[in-house]
């Protein structure tokens, strides 16, 4: 037990944190070893994420059904969340705008874009052929929107659920949730009691992983550190500054925002929030947060159980707020760049194409196509902007990550009020 409190302890999290940047710099021998284990962590939470998610969002669309709210609140539920895409997209948008003097328009960051387009670790050929890949891929998974709509219906849930299919998994949940309610008073009991054996059987193996959690962030932070190189990082320190400093202020004024709300105080939300944004920024994953949030948002900020069980789930994977921050961005730019005058038509024209490709964002590297799909109907060249967006990567990724944790909960927070939700 003592040895579980110190592994769990949250100085030990951040000494492992920071030691973990260290070594990730320093470049050690042995940082391919402490990529096993980091890959271990993470792919025992991916065992426990989805189970818990598919079982908790069964019950609680169940329990938001029973209550009569359904369709009001969940519509409610999806308006809200646009708004907050808006202002995200406008958050971005509009600091990177103000700021493209001294970022996109120097010429030491053209000349860096031009040397990653020329160089690159791989050369050029090879540089040039993996961009080109990413901007037009030979066999992509997801380019128009009837395949992006086709790729939430799963054909098998199994495989679904073997391959880590989270839209899949929660549109079958939510089908699941619906159609326990039509069943006879006394299936559906059983059908509940099955699903919510099921969630506490998986949190207990989601519990004791967590107990490595600090561990796991040493590893999994060395080896993000290590892949970036502090040489590139430094010639790109302006572009990644004022992409924090973005993060941040879409994270202050969130936090602004959920504490007007709910009613609580500063120190209370950060406990609230300090373990999840650790959680989520050190896994580049968002979804671990999840079982975090619920217990600390209802502990923390009164948030009933039944609306973070339901919105936490659908806003993570449906909204993908760290796409669209990486859109904004890309967008203004590239039009900082070439010189193009942004007029509120081609802004609206933007954010509505940044969040219909949101909806495909994964992370930086596996995503950067989206960026050309966006730019195309505008006339921008996409390269540029790719060359120096997938050498920040494992920095980015992260801190996007931490990121979209906060607009997800003030929705949660805004659908919390008694006006959208009534408690059961």
């Amino acid at each position: 037990m003592e040895m579980g409190k110190i592994l769990r302890s949250p100085v030990l999290l951040f000494v492992l944190f920071a030691l973990g940047i260290l070594v990730g710099i320093l470049q050690p021998p042995f940082i391919g070893v402490l990529e096993v284990f980091g890959d271990i962590f993470l792919t025992m939470l991916e065992l426990c994420m989805l189970p818990i998610i598919a079982t908790m969002l069964t019950i609680s669309i169940h329990n938001v059904l029973k209550a009569k709210v359904g369709g009001k609140f969940l519509g409610r539920a999806a308006v809200t969340s646009v708004v907050i895409v808006a202002a995200v997209f406008g958050i971005t948008a509009g600091v990177s705008w103000l700021l493209r003097g001294s970022i996109f328009q120097q010429k030491d960051f053209q000349l860096a874009a031009s040397k990653l387009l020329i160089e690159g670790e791989a050369g050029i050929n090879s540089m040039i052929r993996e961009i080109s890949s990413y901007i037009r891929p030979e066999h992509p998974e997801t380019i128009t929107i009837g395949e992006m709509i086709l790729n939430i219906f799963p054909d098998n849930i199994i495989r679904a659920l073997s391959q880590s299919n989270v839209l899949q998994v929660v549109f079958f949940s939510i089908v699941l949730g619906i159609a326990t309610v039509t069943l006879p008073p006394k299936n559906e009991e059983l059908v509940m009691d099955l699903c919510e054996a099921v969630n506490h059987i998986f949190m207990e193996i989601f519990d004791f992983i967590m107990i490595f959690l600090a561990p796991a962030i040493f590893c999994i932070i060395s080896v993000q550190i290590s892949a970036l190189g502090m040489d590139v990082l430094l010639s790109l320190v302006r572009l990644l500054l004022m992409t924090i400093g973005i993060c941040l202020i879409i994270c202050g004024v969130s936090m602004a925002v959920m504490c007007a709300v709910t009613g609580t105080g500063v120190r209370a939300h950060l406990k609230a929030m300090g373990k999840p944004l650790y959680m989520a920024f050190a896994t580049g994953d968002a979804i671990p947060t999840i079982p975090y949030l619920i217990d600390n948002l209802h502990n923390h900020h009164k948030i009933n159980r039944d609306v973070t069980n339901t919105i936490l789930p659908i806003s993570i994977s449906l909204f993908n707020y760290d796409g669209v921050i990486l859109l904004a961005l890309s967008f203004v730019g590239a039009a900082s760049i070439y010189g193009v005058t942004l007029q509120p038509g081609t802004i609206a024209t933007a954010f509505l194409i940044t969040f219909l490709l949101s909806t495909s964002y994964s992370d930086i590297m596996a995503s950067s196509y989206l960026i050309a799909l966006l730019l195309e109907p505008f006339g921008l060249p996409a390269e540029a902007m790719i060359a120096m967006l997938i050498p920040l990567n494992p920095v980015l990724d992260a801190v996007f990550t931490a990121t979209k944790v906060y607009p997800v909960c003030v929705t949660a927070a805004v659908m919390s009020k008694r006006h959208f939700f009534h408690p059961l």
